[in-house]
């Protein structure tokens, strides 16, 4: 009876997340070891165990982490949804030359082997149908709307993939650079900024229906007026933070 009782004591500190030891799931994704020194600075503006907390990423989740830059969230996401869940970090062709050393020390001798990486264009992501729990698009909806040589999305079929993509019920994660009341996406190209009212509405449009939303990376300091790459507003813009759902 004692071995039994010794086994199921063993069993149990094994099975406690980490919630139980006072520390969420989302905390201690940001304390695993190896992590990069540009991601632990990143953290400090950008939040993400709070962004993670609002978004509900449980373990075992299956999420596609859209145009993942160097994967920041991707790695993120991979440490809280374990072994039993996938993350898919998906790039296109333009975004590798900006991200190629970071994409290097992060993948690295295999280190995140839940995580997927994915190199495909914007229309053609071969995500699948009914494949993922949540879709994370992180400071890229605006790029919907960047018209440039060499960079011109159908945002109209690359939102239609995420919502073929997303399981009923699924969620859709967006954060973006705000810009000023009424813009719509005048600012999306020089600014890299969009109009919250304008994604909201357009997302919703594409077969989403709105959730809810957070002011954790709000910043008053910022007028919308400048570039978020302008020295002063570096990881440091107004940004909204939407969650929604996948219509059925």
């Amino acid at each position: 009876m004692k071995i039994l009782t010794c086994v199921a004591a063993v069993l149990m500190a094994i099975c406690v997340p980490a919630a139980f030891a006072g520390e969420s799931i989302y905390e201690a994704a940001l304390k695993a070891p190896g992590r990069l020194e540009s991601d632990l600075k990143r953290d400090e503006t950008s939040k993400p165990d709070e962004i993670m907390a609002f978004f509900d990423i449980q373990t075992g989740m299956k999420i596609a982490d859209l145009f993942a830059g160097g994967g920041y969230y991707s790695e993120l996401l991979a440490s809280v949804v374990g072994e039993e869940g996938l993350v898919v970090s998906h790039n296109n062709q333009a975004y590798i030359p900006f991200v190629k050393e970071e994409l290097e020390a992060r993948y690295t001798e295999g280190r995140l082997p839940n995580v997927k990486r994915l190199l495909k264009e914007a229309e053609q992501m071969e995500l699948g149908e009914s494949q993922f729990d949540a879709v994370f698009l992180v400071m890229a909806y605006h790029d919907l709307f960047f018209k440039d040589q060499g960079w011109d999305i159908d945002a109209e079929k690359f939102m239609s993939q995420i919502k073929a993509a997303l399981k009923p019920g699924g969620k859709l994660c967006v954060i973006d650079h705000i810009a000023k009341d009424g813009s719509g996406t005048d600012d999306a190209k020089t600014l890299h900024r969009i109009d919250p009212a304008f994604a909201k509405s357009e997302i919703e449009k594409a077969g989403f229906k709105f959730m809810r939303s957070t002011d954790v990376l709000k910043n008053t300091e910022d007028d919308h007026s400048k570039s978020v790459f302008d020295k002063d507003m570096r990881r440091r813009s107004d940004r909204f933070v939407f969650l929604f759902e996948k219509k059925s």
